[in-house]
């Protein structure tokens, strides 16, 4: 599916806080959102890893927080997501450019010592 009607967003979306969990067609449908917009600022990205990892953070946002559209207050809920989407392809593009070592050197020691198992 590469084309999303606003009514059948709004649809899944009213259906799902109706019962309670995100249906399987509205996470498609969030999903879809996520995948094309994020190709329109791919050359924002050094590289396609950076632009995956920001739209999955920003899909994981939607996916957290999808329960506080309210259908009363806004007649479209398309815009709602996209914006939603895109500040958190912002959150997303400052963690990961704080976080990532960009320098690919591999370090010339490595001491037993100090590793950490999870």
């Amino acid at each position: 599916m590469k084309y999303l009607e606003d009514a059948d967003l709004m649809y899944e979306i009213i259906l799902s806080k109706g019962k309670g969990y995100l249906t399987e067609k509205g996470k498609n449908y969030l999903y879809l959102i996520a995948s094309n917009c994020i190709w329109k600022k791919k050359y924002s990205y050094k590289d396609y890893d950076d632009m995956y990892d920001v739209m999955m953070h920003s899909y994981m946002l939607m996916l957290q927080s999808w329960k506080t559209f309210d259908e009363e207050k806004y007649k479209y809920a398309m815009p709602y997501f996209t914006e939603l989407f895109k500040r958190g392809c912002t959150k997303g593009y400052y963690f990961i450019r704080d976080r990532k070592n960009y320098t690919y050197e591999f370090p010339s020691q490595v001491s037993v010592n100090k590793c950490f198992y999870l």
